[in-house]
């Protein structure tokens, strides 16, 4: 059931007016979010953004329509930024771990597969990044990947394949360049 509205008049926004009325629906928001992919330790947080978000539109917000689909489309926003941030944050540390097992030689050339790697995500369009990151990296299955990036599914396995064609052909290109003198 969507909450109801209190004290909109169609004036500028009033903090306690749209703050009333995401309490009661914060709860929904953080479902939202975790329906988006976004992990239970980071769904209060995020919704805070939304809080915000929604505090500085209030004013665009229908008082006659339902409240939770728009909180809904704010939540799906935040949690698409979210991830799209967080692909640039958590590769780089996870990535650099360096197998104690390895020595010498073995060390040189994981730091260079781990350059090129890097070097090939970097080269993909962000939605093939956040594909690969969210898949691979993340380990979400593809309808997870949907959610995250508020896609169907259909589009979540379609962009899923064409960025690991992608990534093979970036990797490829700088495997031969790597090899040609």
């Amino acid at each position: 059931m969507a909450a109801e509205v209190p004290g909109r008049t169609g004036g500028p926004p009033g903090f306690s007016d749209s703050f009333s009325a995401f309490d009661d629906e914060f709860d929904y928001v953080c479902r939202s979010l975790r329906r988006h992919g976004v992990k239970p330790g980071d769904a209060e947080d995020l919704a805070q953004d939304v809080l915000m978000i929604a505090w500085r539109r209030w004013g665009d917000f229908d008082g006659r329509r339902p409240l939770r689909p728009w909180l809904a489309g704010i939540a799906a926003k935040v949690a698409r930024d979210f991830f799209r941030r967080r692909w640039r944050e958590v590769p780089q540390s996870q990535l650099e771990v360096v197998d104690p097992a390895l020595v010498g030689e073995e060390q040189v050339e994981s730091a260079r597969t781990r350059g090129l790697v890097m070097a090939a995500l970097e080269a993909l369009p962000d939605r093939h990044r956040l594909a690969i990151l969210l898949h691979d990296l993340h380990g979400l299955p593809p309808h997870e990947i949907a959610r995250a990036m508020g896609v169907p599914m259909s589009t979540a396995y379609s962009r899923l394949r064409r960025a690991h064609l992608a990534f093979a052909r970036v990797l490829v290109r700088a495997l031969k360049s790597r090899l040609t003198p």
